[in-house]
């Protein structure tokens, strides 16, 4: 039986670009692929993006960096004992953003005058109109250690965030908290503020490493977003 041969255009360059080729035509602030691994967002003005995610442009536009070392070796080492380590880059102008961020999928917000609280490992992207405040979790050592550092976000505009597999949303309450692995916290309602348990004895039977005999509690009113991965982060360099 003879080879297959190896013509037209199902093995060539412009097959492969036809294959692959985006459409980018879409007034939209933020569309997500069919394969929910790349973010398309429509930059005219403001757009705030996680330090990591930018994998190609086009346009007129600028980027500064809100995270580490901005002001300097001093300011970035005072941010981490402070837990008050941005892992956001600025983008001013006009043009479009193809973003990822480690084959996550991709999930987009719509705030309404409400307020989210985002891990910074799963914070991708967010309008302007929506103001982010960098927090972190209670204990510095954890902290210090790749802790939690989240940002809350308030306003009204679009958030898009990345998780590892579909994410699995909890309701909790006074009555009924839930308890989560630190880095399998994706977002929880912006009332919540987490509070850190330490639990040795739970963490012995199960894994050790740097931080993990930590978990998360969340007592008030309201939901808490997990992922069926807990990633493992030390501060954004």
């Amino acid at each position: 039986m003879a080879a297959e041969t190896v013509s037209g255009d199902k093995y060539s360059i412009a097959g492969f670009v036809k294959k692959t080729l985006k459409d980018e035509k879409t007034s939209q602030v933020f569309q997500i692929d069919p394969g929910k691994k790349f973010l398309q967002a429509n930059v005219k003005g403001t757009l705030r993006i996680h330090y990591r995610s930018l994998i190609a442009y086009r346009g007129k536009l600028k980027f500064q960096s809100e995270g580490l070392m901005e002001g300097g070796l001093v300011k970035g080492i005072k941010k981490i004992a402070s837990g008050k380590v941005s892992p956001l880059v600025k983008v001013t102008g006009e043009g479009l953003l193809h973003l990822a961020h480690e084959n996550k999928n991709i999930k987009i917000l719509q705030l309404s005058n409400e307020t989210l609280c985002v891990n910074c490992n799963n914070i991708l992207a967010f309008e302007d109109t929506v103001y982010g405040d960098l927090e972190s979790a209670q204990k510095l050592a954890y902290v210090l250690l790749g802790g939690l550092t989240y940002l809350r976000l308030q306003g009204t505009g679009m958030v898009a965030i990345s998780t590892f597999g579909e994410p699995l949303s909890l309701r909790t309450s006074p009555d009924n908290p839930v308890t989560t692995a630190p880095n399998s916290t994706v977002a929880w309602s912006g009332n919540i503020v987490p509070k850190v348990t330490s639990d040795f004895e739970l963490m012995s039977l199960i894994e050790k490493g740097v931080g993990r005999e930590y978990r998360y509690i969340f007592k008030d009113e309201g939901f808490v977003a997990v992922q069926p991965l807990e990633e493992i982060y030390l501060v954004p360099e």
